[in-house]
């Protein structure tokens, strides 16, 4: 049986998803900030500002790509596929932060069901390759920016100028991309 592009359109369960996810992630950057249990803060400056601007980004991304699905938007809907490209990455940095350096066998679990969760909604709620297209560019503009934290972090700028280029094709052509959709 072929599906017309109005059921494959993502629900009003997965505008749920969407905003609590992005505001469960405010929420918990701030209670981890305010009850100092990010350790290296000042060590790592740079880092943690870029991944705050990739996490910032990612919660955001996922409010408006909720509030958008639920007002029915035609083309921000898309905007959904960003937001769960951005969710994927991040849950999965998650996964392996856990994972490597603070063994923690809950948390690792509880953020492999977040991305399995965020891969089987985008991948139920896909219309086209298009959309393909929307979540591989959330999951590189969230990579893009943790890289050039950490490389700028950490001081190893042999490969800075080239990961910069690519930023600067990612934020324009993501625009561009969403622009041309609309």
């Amino acid at each position: 049986m072929l599906r017309s592009p109005a059921m494959n359109r993502p629900g009003r369960g997965t505008a749920c998803f969407c905003i609590a996810v992005g505001v469960l992630m405010l929420v918990s950057w701030t209670v981890l900030l305010r009850t100092g249990q990010v350790s290296g803060i000042r060590e790592n400056v740079l880092a943690f500002s870029f991944h705050w601007t990739a996490e910032f980004l990612t919660a955001i991304a996922l409010v408006v790509a909720g509030v958008s699905i639920l007002k029915n938007a035609a083309f921000l809907h898309r905007f959904y596929y960003f937001a769960t490209g951005l969710l994927v990455i991040a849950a999965a940095g998650s996964v392996i932060y856990y994972i490597a350096v603070e063994p923690e066998p809950v948390a690792a679990v509880g953020l492999s069901i977040v991305v399995a969760c965020a891969k089987v909604l985008a991948w139920r709620s896909r219309e086209d390759m298009n959309d393909l297209l929307f979540f591989v560019l959330g999951v590189v503009l969230y990579g893009e920016l943790n890289l050039l934290g950490h490389l700028f972090q950490t001081g190893e700028t042999a490969a800075v100028p080239y990961l910069l280029i690519m930023t600067a094709v990612t934020l324009p052509y993501t625009v561009y991309v969403f622009k041309k959709s609309e």
